[in-house]
């Protein structure tokens, strides 16, 4: 994956900024709208539409935001053994980083679940205890992760404050077996928790936990993923998403739509979108110093007139942590019309196009997971080579070869996973289905 995420950073630098791109800006905060054109078709056609949200980058001399922090630990008797012991071990070193502006709370959950340190602020004392309750969690029971959650929202919940970053970081090392255990229903839960303003991170550990849940759990909640198939990584992750948490400049992220008549959306490429009326509504992850979200939409267009048409209203609403104040970011999508599409290749929106073309790839590996998982792999393979070859014509229409060279280096690189195990059971298949829905995790959001 090397190869292709090296790839992947060159695209943004050698694309070429369109001068008709819809864009706006609110204090440092950047959105942008575009099409892969900044013309469409005539008459009734498919098109696509990134939308970017860009942060300032860090100066390093920005105060860290205050933190109100959840720590939910799986403590199932499958984490026996070091899985346990690399989770405390990496709770512990957590809660010592944490300064006196900070809360933190603990819980730990198997069948049970045990509020072992509720919330209270971060003194010295105070983490002396949170680490002395951190030593005390054992392994014992299933896995009841949707308890597990709910127990860590509500200890944050109460403590919630317009400059202050609420987080609850959930481990698990195995499927949801008891409370709650729909994939959807959990997502549910989640995304209500991220609408209180507490976003959720979750640490699928080991090979037996259920990537899709833990990924969906994530997205909905507008936190991070990570994957960690060795317990003796999770300090580093810890101090991955304490650094990240750090640097979060905007929460509440939401991108809201109003499409014009005659534009209908379809998809939002690995979001759950919410219709409320004509609108769109999309939640999108905290954002952090220097980094961009993006949001790939697929769209109906009716075009019935030449010349200039409206796309879309882009709201994108946020609340700044550096005040605590809501603000907001308006963009108008627009777009010409033509009837030859040699214009519309002609006036390829480069930057655009990588978004676009990266989020479908990430797609392309998801179906194509989810077949190698059900054991229909010449069909996984037969969607990821659909996938070349829609982009090899795209890079050669466009004169872009570097997206034909992303997608053949990201797809490949899932096809070696796949090929390696070619049954999907066992260790090997689980390896190559959390190493595929992670990259494509990486590559979408």
């Amino acid at each position: 994956m090397a190869a292709a995420v090296a790839a992947a950073a060159s695209l943004l630098t050698m694309a070429q900024h369109s001068t008709r791109a819809a864009s706006a800006r609110n204090g440092d905060i950047e959105v942008r709208a575009r099409l892969q054109s900044s013309h469409v078709l005539l008459g009734l056609n498919e098109a696509h539409m990134a939308i970017t949200v860009k942060a300032p980058d860090g100066d390093g001399n920005a105060a860290r935001p205050p933190l109100n922090l959840s720590v939910v630990i799986d403590r199932s008797g499958s984490m026996s053994g070091e899985k346990i012991e690399h989770a405390k071990l990496a709770a512990r070193q957590l809660v010592s980083r944490l300064r006196e502006s900070d809360r933190v709370a603990v819980i730990a959950y198997g069948s049970d679940v045990d509020v072992v340190f509720s919330s209270r602020t971060a003194t010295s004392q105070a983490k002396s205890e949170a680490i002395a309750a951190i030593d005390r969690i054992y392994d014992d029971g299933g896995t009841n992760l949707s308890g597990g959650l709910m127990a860590g929202r509500d200890e944050v919940m109460p403590h919630r404050s317009g400059e202050v970053v609420s987080r609850v970081v959930l481990i698990s090392d195995g499927m949801a077996n008891e409370g709650i255990s729909d994939r959807s229903e959990l997502a549910q839960l989640a995304g209500a928790t991220a609408e209180r303003g507490v976003s959720i991170t979750t640490i699928g550990v080991g090979l037996d936990f259920d990537e899709s849940t833990m990924t969906a759990l994530a997205v909905s909640g507008a936190g991070n993923y990570y994957f960690v198939e060795s317990s003796d990584a999770l300090a580093k992750i810890f101090d991955d998403e304490l650094d990240k948490i750090g640097e979060t400049v905007a929460t509440e992220v939401k991108v809201a739509l109003e499409p014009a008549s005659g534009v209908e959306i379809l998809e939002a490429y690995g979001y759950d979108i919410t219709r409320e009326g004509n609108h769109a509504i999309i939640n999108v992850a905290d954002l952090h110093a220097g980094e961009t979200r993006k949001v790939v939409l697929r769209l109906r267009v009716n075009a019935t007139k030449p010349g200039a048409i409206d796309l879309a209203d882009v709201t994108v609403g946020y609340r700044n942590v550096s005040d605590g104040e809501h603000n907001r970011v308006d963009v108008h999508a627009r777009a010409e019309t033509t009837r030859d599409q040699q214009v519309v290749l002609a006036n390829a929106d480069k930057d655009a196009l990588v978004h676009i073309e990266r989020a479908k790839n990430a797609a392309a590996i998801n179906r194509a997971t989810a077949l190698y998982e059900r054991g229909d792999m010449a069909a996984a393979q037969a969607v990821l080579g659909a996938r070349k070859q829609e982009a090899a014509e795209l890079a050669e229409k466009t004169e872009f070869k570097a997206l034909e060279q992303e997608a053949d280096e990201a797809t490949d690189w899932a096809e070696g996973n796949m090929q390696a195990a070619p049954s999907s059971a066992g260790a090997g298949g689980s390896r190559a289905k959390k190493a595929n829905r992670k990259g494509a995790y990486d590559m979408m959001y």
